[in-house]
């Protein structure tokens, strides 16, 4: 009888524990922290990207007038991968630089003035762009009076681009937010209060806020990480040590609901670095799997450090598995790699939840 009653329970016991081992808790587990990791890492990148003025070339020429005499005071307007303005000086010439390789569009006003050609497109590929000159005509009868004010007004409100092309990244929107690479970023002064008006206050620069918001398959990040720093012309000072809070959520077929947070800590990023040197993350998640009669209910905790370019560390993994004829549930380790693209690696001594690649 008592062989019987052992046969039986097996019977029951075993298809709980082999439909168990399908759940896939550590690769679930894995990728929503793996997710977290690719969004601190693009947007500490993105952040590493930031500069008040752009790569090393120039584009100059001159505005000119009757028997060549130079125009002072054009207004010069250059669009495309940046926007801003300078004036021509005394001699008609006009220069802006630092500039990346790309292609811009000059065009020159003046009250009372046509010029030919209306604008110029410039492409910068490997060297810098001379003799975008342009040809002006006076078209109004003026006093000498008249005519200097919007040289003067032009003169005394621009700045001139031979000091700074100026902030590339457009104006902030509503909530204070530059985009840069597809961040969001808002700078912070002393007082803690957000800057909006560079690069006039680039000096004042005294901390950075990377916002985070990416979706990707059955789930998303979000949240800000910030960093200390000062600004100058190259951009941030180094190194940047992100800390913050990104929210994880998931809803898939293969791994159900989970929802959690990860804690950014002190994760120093290095000038021309790809990874960061030191830090460490701190987990706390919860989720739960429903299918055919099973549902699996499991919660992480733990703290992964920085060794070697990865996130490693070991989390406590606690499941519970109801609805099968015998109730299975347990506290775990589980040991995970997270590299820099969000993949890696789990494992663990458990045969429920098992290792893998995410």
């Amino acid at each position: 009888m008592k062989r019987l009653w052992f046969c039986l329970a097996l019977l029951l016991w075993i298809p709980g524990l082999s439909y168990a081992q399908g759940f896939n808790l550590g690769k679930g587990v894995g990728s929503s922290i793996g997710q977290a990791t690719l969004g601190l890492t693009n947007g500490s990148k993105a952040a590493s990207d930031i500069k008040l003025t752009t790569g090393n070339f120039s584009i100059s020429g001159k505005a000119t007038g009757k028997n060549n005499k130079p125009i002072q005071g054009v207004l010069m307007t250059i669009s495309g991968d940046v926007n801003t303005s300078a004036s021509t000086d005394r001699k008609g010439k006009y220069v802006f630089s630092p500039l990346d390789s790309g292609d811009y569009t000059i065009t020159p006003t003046l009250e009372g003035y046509t010029f030919t050609p209306k604008s110029r497109d410039v492409t910068i590929t490997t060297r810098n762009k001379k003799n975008v000159n342009f040809r002006g005509k006076r078209v109004l009868k003026s006093s000498p009076l008249k005519n200097d004010a919007p040289r003067l007004s032009s003169l005394s409100v621009i700045t001139p681009a031979a000091e700074a092309v100026g902030w590339p990244y457009g104006e902030p929107d509503a909530d204070g937010y530059y985009t840069v690479n597809g961040y969001k970023m808002r700078l912070y002064d002393d007082s803690d209060n957000v800057i909006t008006d560079m690069p006039t206050s680039y000096a004042s620069v005294v901390k950075i806020e990377i916002k985070v918001e990416e979706s990707y398959a059955d789930g998303s990040v979000n949240g800000s990480i910030f960093a200390n720093t000062s600004f100058s012309a190259g951009g941030l000072s180094y190194p940047l040590v992100f800390n913050g809070t990104l929210d994880l959520t998931m809803d898939s077929d293969e791994f159900g609901t989970l929802s959690g947070t990860v804690e950014i800590q002190d994760c120093t990023l290095d000038s021309g670095a790809t990874f960061f040197s030191s830090g460490s993350m701190d987990v706390e998640t919860e989720g739960s799997l429903t299918a055919d009669g099973f549902e699996v209910t499991h919660s992480t905790s733990g703290t992964l450090n920085v060794t070697d370019s990865t996130f490693q560390g070991t989390l406590s993994l606690t499941y519970n598995v109801t609805g099968a004829p015998v109730e299975i549930g347990d506290t775990v380790d589980m040991t995970l790699t997270i590299n820099a693209d969000g993949s890696g690696s789990y494992s663990s001594d458990d045969q429920y939840v098992g290792s893998g690649t995410f």
